[in-house]
């Protein structure tokens, strides 16, 4: 039996049909569990991988909005944007068959300790795993939202550059226009610090 059937991993979204964008954390406790869950959703060789501090944490605006005390002033502008250009780059690449994106948060993130200063697990027992599971769903459906967005004006910009480009009659240098654009499906995860799984709602 190998190490990935003895994880836990949900099954209850569609299984992704071409290029996915991989955003996760850079905690190093978690990489090889990372790579045999994106296995296990028959990615291997088919995925581009992104990895931030606190993954959604900081790639959302939703931080500038966080109604606790915050341990680091919340300047990631810089941190969205290379996000952005990657997206950009990755798009490229496939040939803008991006088919879905993964946003995988994990347990016991240090970057929500030191950024947000909360303590999820405390020295004296009793981790608040609904309130950490909360606050993570929080960043990621905020994350979620603002990728639709990035990619509802990205594509917008290529098809007015389509229409453009047919006007004069010039070879289009971006997808075909027979060839619709569609925005690739974001889904979002919670890895535990054994390696197990479960979709963020």
């Amino acid at each position: 039996m190998s190490e990935a059937t003895l994880q836990k991993y949900p099954d209850d979204h569609p299984p992704p049909r071409k290029f996915v964008l991989v955003i996760s954390c850079v905690d190093y406790r978690l990489l090889d569990d990372l790579v045999r869950f994106l296995n296990h959703e028959n990615l291997t060789n088919r995925y581009y991988h992104i990895a931030f501090a606190g993954a959604s944490l900081c790639l959302s605006n939703a931080i500038t909005e966080w109604p606790g005390p915050i341990c680091v002033e919340p300047k990631f502008e810089h941190w969205r944007a290379t996000l952005h250009d990657h997206l950009g780059s990755v798009l490229t690449l496939t040939g803008y068959k991006l088919s879905d994106v993964y946003i995988v948060e994990h347990r016991d993130c240090g970057a929500y300790e030191k950024f947000l200063g909360v303590k999820y697990y405390p020295h004296d027992g009793g981790a608040d795993l609904s309130k950490e599971a909360a606050d993570h769903a929080t960043f990621a459906h905020a994350l979620r939202d603002e990728l639709k967005e990035w990619f509802r004006v990205h594509f917008d910009g290529i098809e007015k550059e389509q229409k453009k480009n047919t006007k004069k009659e010039k070879k289009a240098k971006v997808p075909c226009a027979d060839d619709p654009l569609k925005p690739p499906h974001t889904h979002m995860f919670l890895m535990g610090l054994r390696g197990e799984v479960e979709r963020i709602e």
